[in-house]
């Protein structure tokens, strides 16, 4: 391994040698490089500066030579005589002003009128110049004795005849003034020169040359100057042939930069010198600067050709580990990423991550088997071919792009992919493209569930009047839906808010006050609230209103916005009113019911501190009486009895009726007992009645049990709890009598102070009361759950009414749940300092019931006297004894050898042994109130089921979608919505007894496409299909749920056929719009109006694959009109030629579209064949099918007609052509425009 290493150094040196010389051989040549090209670069710059200088020297002249032409046409104006006084001195003045050297005017023969002619040569130019009636003025340049001097020469006309000429002379100094330019800072000078080489001017500068006349005298004169020839002859050849160039000029003293350049102007070129050293001074600077750098550059190439043999190793490590690195992203991207080549049709797979199989659901061997390696293959199926022609031209083009793909997977279900192109250059320069593909089926899904839940937002607005609103609380600005201005009249202000209501008329001044103060909790932050509120509506009704308002909070939990509904209660609102009216009295005695004589009571128990009065009543023997006498009879009984008992009371006091014969008397405000008494007495006076049937006497009483308020109670349970036992006392007393509840009043004592008609003393009366206890248990019981119709308010008085009656620690009430595992306390009574167990929604773990039963008496109970000795093993769960249980009973209710419930009674104070009369008591107690419980659970449960089903059935048939229910097993259609029975083929069919194969898509076997094996209650399964009964597309959700206690799948129908139709519109307006955008791009850099037309008739043509496009325009007669532009397509003849001056009388068509200026849309010209055949045979014979014409306006003047001719594409759409004609028409202004300012040119010329 060394001996290769060496060998390997060896190498690197010879290469490292190899590389220096080639470095530095590259750094001379680039040196050499950088000075020619520095060289070449300054005298681009000389000829530059050259160019501004003859501009300038032409500018010059041209600003004399109109000033020249000025004069003279002036003077041609003032007089025909040029050798006139007031010619000369009109003359003379202009030569004062002006900047010539002189002025002279030409005899019409070539002589001046004053001054001598220097040459022969002068005078045949001017009479050539006369001769030729020029216009415009001449520069000419003539040699003199004294020197050349350079001529501007202008003629003079009088009534457009020329009568002499101009003649303007620079002489040298002024000349030399026009060649003085600042040159490279002063340090260059010019020489003006004629064709033929003679100098005319030059510079002011102290070394030019000023003995030189001619060009060969400039070059041969020089000091120190090598032999001119070869340089003035160089120049005089490109004079001669009229080019520019450049030299370099040798001198001793320092050689020059010549540079030189035709003014085209009298054959005059002008000459630039300046110093070489002034102009190459940079190139040398960059030339150093370059052998500087090849010595820096050839140290530090040593240094890191060192360092470079030292780490080479070590970098190919680090390479390698990059690779890895680099590969191990490339496979964990989230995304597949895939390279693929072009192969004649084919695309061509080079190279895929795992991620890229995974997400199509392939491997890359099946891959290559079954799709032969061509991506193409497998993303084409699910594209429409439209999509995938627009992805094959974006690829030709190269064009990147993002698309979306729906790929299906082997077990059938869809997965939807984001696939993103570019393009790279591969590693033999070949265009190669690379995709990454993106897995977005869930969000896709929450894209439908999206429009889903907006398409149901929708059917809400429409099925309600709903105000919907909007507060922005960071602006105060606020928002509303449409329909709000169908009854209310716009508020004053929608800034400010709710500050701008305070005048605004809906609202009452105490209404606003409350609802500003309202709306303020939700600027502190409030989640949610709502109010009702009276608002008068601009028809000037007083309703009720209901605003609900939910808070929308920013990211830091600051709230920013307030969303909400304003809903119409008024009918619902005076319903209620009425309905409470009514539903609180009792309709046959006109007395409070039992709900409103309990809530009125309470009512006045949470308003005041006040004392009170419970009076509790029930008619003794009445159940006789109606029995005997009827129901009729006993009904006027009671209705006489209310009257009567209505009578004895105060407004104030609260009367009501709560049971058969059962009637509740709550005094108010009431200090003194005796008032209390008295009034006990009055009811036994009145209810002291006899009736008579068939010599029989039937007579009735009543008794009384009164409680008093706050002693006895505080609440109304505790009030009627404690009434109830006094009447009950009362009863078992003989009744006709009232009895105050005593805290003495329980089995053991019994102490109570009793007021009758006839007093009697009680003996040995605990014997007594326990006796009635036990014989009238149930009878109580029945009467409590009867009195109480809420099971939930019964219970509780039970329990506390046994806890006491049995000196109980704690009684409670559990129910099992439905497999069994667990129970839960639903009722539960503690004595003082006993702990409770009950916890709303906690549940505990049961016991064992297979070891608990066997251990169970004949009536189901389980008893354990002392739980200090030991719990049975199979109460394993409870931890009776660390409650300080001492004692407990288990009543156990079964119902199908399944327990139910248990009631528990536990004692805590001491251990106790439980009679059989005790047991007895308390199993009645049990099975009675089990009874009661598990009916009304049950009941609940029902009425919750029948409630959802009414609920879902409602709902179902309020929406628009299409949505059935059928049992997951059998197909049975069990629920059809509104809108499915609606469909044309299934309207008035029965879908009762029917699979949903069977009455939904007539089959008679599940369909193909069924989803139920993919289904389940977690979530929705989406996917599409057209229905082929309506044509219609849909978006479809299958669910698993349970429907009336059966499995059953539902399924949604939501129709996307709209939605699939507005995005193939705006599919084709976005390719409409880019076609139009090119085409009147291409229309505006066209030549001319007839290349701009013929470009956007061709467009118009291509998108409506038309057989012609053209324009039509009526002529100046108002009764002909004529194509003025058209274009055909391949095989169709023109029409042109034969539209031209038609009449419009001879085609109903245009002659409607004309005098109407309205669109043409004839969708079939088959229906001119009955009421117009002549027209129809015209249009037959150009073979139109049917044609498309837009109306043209400019500037809001109708111009004509753009149309088209048997268009196959966009049929029905006028899109294409409304918009076009806009552009066509401002394109025929603009045209217009110009034209009409190039005619007012020429004509101004």
């Amino acid at each position: 391994m060394a001996i290769t290493w060496e060998q390997s150094s060896k190498k690197i040196k010879s290469v490292a040698i190899m590389a220096a010389l080639v470095f530095i051989l590259s750094a001379l040549i680039f040196m050499n490089m950088t000075y020619t090209n520095a060289k070449k670069e300054i005298f681009a710059s000389m000829h530059d500066l050259e160019r501004q200088n003859v501009l300038m020297l032409r500018q010059n002249l041209e600003i004399n030579r109109n000033f020249v032409s000025s004069i003279s046409i002036n003077l041609g104006r003032m007089t025909e005589d040029l050798n006139s006084a007031e010619a000369i001195k009109y003359i003379r003045e202009q030569d004062w002003f002006a900047d010539f050297g002189a002025l002279y005017l030409i005899k019409r023969d070539g002589n001046m009128y004053f001054g001598n002619m220097n040459s022969d040569s002068e005078r045949n130019y001017y009479k050539d110049l006369i001769s030729k009636n020029s216009f415009y003025s001449d520069i000419k340049v003539f040699n003199s004795e004294a020197g050349n001097y350079l001529t501007i020469n202008s003629p003079v006309r009088h009534n457009d005849e020329i009568i002499g000429v101009l003649s303007a002379r620079f002489y040298r100094d002024k000349l030399n003034e026009l060649v003085t330019f600042d040159i490279f800072n002063g340090t260059g000078y010019c020489y003006l020169l004629s064709k033929d080489g003679s100098i005319i001017a030059r510079s002011d500068h102290p070394i030019a040359n000023k003995k030189a006349n001619t060009l060969e005298e400039l070059f041969s004169s020089v000091p120190g100057g090598a032999d001119g020839k070869i340089y003035y002859t160089a120049i005089a050849d490109g004079m001669g042939k009229g080019t520019s160039g450049e030299m370099i000029y040798p001198i001793k003293s320092g050689n020059r930069a010549v540079s030189y350049m035709p003014i085209d102007l009298a054959d005059m070129y002008l000459i630039t010198s300046v110093p070489e050293d002034v102009v190459f001074s940079a190139a040398s600077g960059h030339f150093f600067k370059g052998l500087a750098f090849v010595l820096v550059s050839l140290i530090a190439f040593a240094a890191v050709m060192h360092y470079f043999f030292v780490a080479i190793k070590r970098n190919s490590e680090i390479i390698e580990s990059a690779n890895r690195e680099l590969s191990l992203i490339y496979d964990s991207m989230p995304g597949g990423i895939v390279r693929y080549v072009r192969q004649g049709e084919k695309w061509r797979i080079k190279s895929a991550n795992e991620r890229f199989y995974k997400l199509i659901g392939k491997t890359k061997e099946i891959f290559e088997k079954e799709y032969d390696n061509n991506i193409m293959n497998i993303l084409s199926a699910p594209l429409s071919e439209e999509t995938k022609q627009d992805i094959e031209l974006k690829v030709k083009n190269e064009d990147a792009f993002e698309t979306e793909l729906k790929l299906g997977m082997d077990d059938g279900s869809a997965r939807w992919a984001c696939l993103s192109v570019d393009y790279v250059n591969g590693e033999a320069g070949t265009r190669e493209i690379v995709g990454i593909i993106t897995d977005i089926t869930d969000i896709k899904l929450a894209d439908q569930e999206l429009y889903v839940s907006k398409e149901q937002f929708d059917i809400v607005k429409k099925l309600t009047n709903v105000i919907f609103f909007e507060w922005d609380i960071e602006t105060g600005t606020i928002s509303h839906s449409d329909n709000f201005l169908d009854f209310f009249d716009p508020l004053p202000s929608y800034e400010n808010f709710p500050y701008s209501i305070e005048d605004y008329r809906a609202f009452s001044q105490e209404n606003t006050k409350d609802l500003i103060t309202f709306l303020e909790q939700f600027k502190e932050g409030i989640k949610g609230n709502s109010i009702e509120v009276n608002l008068v509506n601009k028809f000037g009704d007083t309703l009720w209103y209901k605003t609900l308002m939910t808070t929308i909070f920013d990211e830091s939990g600051k709230p920013v916005k307030v969303v909400g509904l304003l809903t119409d209660i008024d009918e619902q609102k005076r319903k209620l009113q009425s309905a409470e009216e009514i539903a609180m009295k009792d309709p046959l005695t006109q007395l409070y019911n039992k709900t409103s004589t309990r809530d009125l009571i309470e009512s006045y128990i949470n308003s005041t501190q006040n004392q009170g009065v419970f009076m509790m009543l029930d008619i003794d023997n009445f159940k006789r009486v109606n029995d005997t006498l009827g129901h009729l009879y006993g009904d006027a009984v009671l209705s006489e009895l209310a009257r009567t008992l209505k009578s004895l009371f105060r407004d104030s006091d609260i009367t009501g009726r709560i049971g058969g014969d059962e009637f509740v008397v709550f005094m108010t405000n009431v200090k003194e007992t005796a008032v209390v008494q008295k009034k006990a007495e009055s009811i036994l006076n009145a209810f002291k009645r006899s009736f008579r049937k068939k010599g029989v006497e039937y007579g009735i009483s009543c008794s009384i049990g009164i409680s008093l308020y706050p002693w006895n109670g505080t609440t109304y349970e505790k009030l009627m709890q404690k009434a109830d036992l006094s009447l009950y006392f009362s009863k078992s007393s003989g009744k006709n009598q009232y009895n105050f509840y005593s805290d003495s009043m329980d089995i053991n004592d019994l102490s109570r102070n009793i007021g009758t008609r006839e007093p009697t003393e009680i003996n040995a009366i605990h014997g007594l009361v326990q006796k009635n206890f036990r014989e009238n248990v149930a009878e109580y019981i029945l009467k409590l759950f009867y009195q109480y119709e809420d099971v939930d308010a019964a219970v509780p008085i039970l329990l506390d009414f046994v806890g006491k009656s049995f000196n109980l620690g704690r009684v409670d009430v559990s129910v099992f749940s439905e497999d069994d595992t667990y129970y839960e306390v639903l009722y539960e009574w503690c004595d003082e300092g006993v702990d409770a167990l009950k916890v709303d929604g906690k549940r505990f773990a049961a016991d064992e019931w297979s070891s608990i039963k066997s251990h169970l008496d004949e009536n189901d109970i389980l008893l354990c006297s002392d739980v200090e000795i030991g719990v049975p093993d199979f109460l394993e769960n409870d931890n009776m004894r660390d409650r300080g249980v001492k004692s407990v009973m288990l009543c156990y209710i079964i119902e199908h050898e399944k327990r139910k419930a248990v009631l528990c009674f536990e004692h805590y104070k001491e251990k106790h042994l439980f009679t059989k009369e005790e047991m007895d008591t308390i199993c009645t107690i049990s099975n009675t109130i089990s009874l009661f419980v598990l009916r009304a659970r049950e009941r609940v449960e029902y009425d919750e089921k029948e409630a959802q089903m009414r609920n879902w059935e409602v709902m179902l048939d309020e929406t628009d979608d299409i949505v059935y229910v059928s049992d997951a097993e059998s197909y049975e259609l069990l629920y059809l919505n509104s809108p499915g029975r609606e469909q044309p083929w299934l309207k008035g069919k029965d879908f009762k007894n029917h699979k949903c194969y069977e009455f939904l898509f007539g089959s008679d076997q599940p369909c193909s496409f069924c989803t139920m094996h993919l289904l389940s209650k977690d979530k929705y399964y989406v996917w599409e299909r057209t229905d082929t009964n309506s044509g219609y597309y849909y978006m479809l959700k299958d669910k698993l749920l349970d429907w009336n206690g059966r499995l059953a799948r539902i399924e949604w129908w939501i129709n996307l056929t709209e939605k699939q139709e507005q995005q193939k519109m705006l599919s084709s307006r976005l390719k409409i719009e880019k076609a139009l955008l090119e085409g009147i791009g291409e229309m505006a850099n066209a030549s001319d109006l007839e290349e701009s037309m013929s470009v956007i008739l061709k467009r118009v043509a291509d998108l409506y694959k038309a057989d012609r496009s053209y324009m039509m325009r009526i002529n100046e007669d108002g009764h002909t009109i004529s194509m003025t532009n058209e274009w055909l397509a391949e095989d169709v003849a023109p029409e042109i030629g034969n539209l031209q001056n038609f009449p419009l009388d001879k085609s109903p068509l245009w002659h409607k579209a004309f005098t109407k200026q309205e669109p043409v849309l004839l969708a079939d010209i088959s229906e001119f064949k009955e009421t117009d055949p002549d027209e129809y045979e015209r249009l037959a014979k150009q073979d139109i099918v049917d044609m498309y014409a837009i109306p043209i306006t400019i500037k809001g003047k109708f111009w004509g007609f753009l149309g088209v001719d048997t268009p196959r594409k966009y049929k029905g759409d006028m899109y294409v052509l409304e918009s076009v004609a806009y552009f066509v028409a401002d394109e025929i202004s603009k045209r217009n425009i110009i034209e009409m300012k190039k005619r007012k040119v020429s004509k101004e010329k």
